[in-house]
């Protein structure tokens, strides 16, 4: 189920003017005015071949929850692990090849702290270039349960990952 956040960008998506003829936005036509609302959750990432997820847009409130500003960096090289890279691009691409969104949810544990959920959704866009395009998305924390006894330190690559869950917006959803 969708956090407000996220009904919210699925909402900002859909609204987001399209080309005439294009099944999706264009994310070179996205304006500031379009996603302003909730901007500092917004994370957009391009696909460029072969196998790369450059960050193009990173709001202030997700560079908070990743430590560090990944503008411009392969998020498959800089935030996911690499026994994870395949997966997480098959998701990612999922969403492209069968228009769809997806929320992916993160559970985060951290010794002494609360247990938390890492809740990404994520919508595909169009991209002028041939053989490109990129996903506009949205990250949040949710807290589910007091502190435990974990030994792990809670980030994107060693966090538990669940299995995606896909958001039909009028295209069917990817089974992978």
């Amino acid at each position: 189920m969708l956090t407000e956040h996220g009904k919210t960008l699925h909402q900002t998506w859909e609204d987001l003017p399209k080309r005439p003829g294009e099944v999706l936005p264009i994310w070179q036509d996205i304006k500031a005015v379009c996603i302003a609302a909730i901007m500092k959750h917004l994370w957009i990432l391009e696909y460029q071949p072969p196998e790369a997820l450059i960050v193009r847009f990173m709001g202030s409130e997700v560079v908070r929850l990743g430590g560090q500003d990944n503008t411009g960096k392969d998020f498959l090289k800089t935030r996911t692990a690499p026994e994870n890279r395949a997966k997480m691009l098959r998701i990612y691409s999922a969403c492209w090849t069968t228009p769809c969104g997806a929320q992916l949810t993160r559970i985060l544990r951290t010794k002494g702290q609360d247990t938390q959920l890492l809740q990404t959704v994520f919508f595909p866009l169009a991209h002028e270039r041939e053989g490109h395009w990129a996903l506009l998305g949205l990250s949040e924390i949710v807290k589910i349960a007091p502190g435990g006894e974990d030994d792990g330190i809670a980030d994107y690559a060693s966090s538990e990952l669940l299995p995606p869950e896909f958001i039909d917006i009028g295209y069917g959803i990817p089974k992978i």
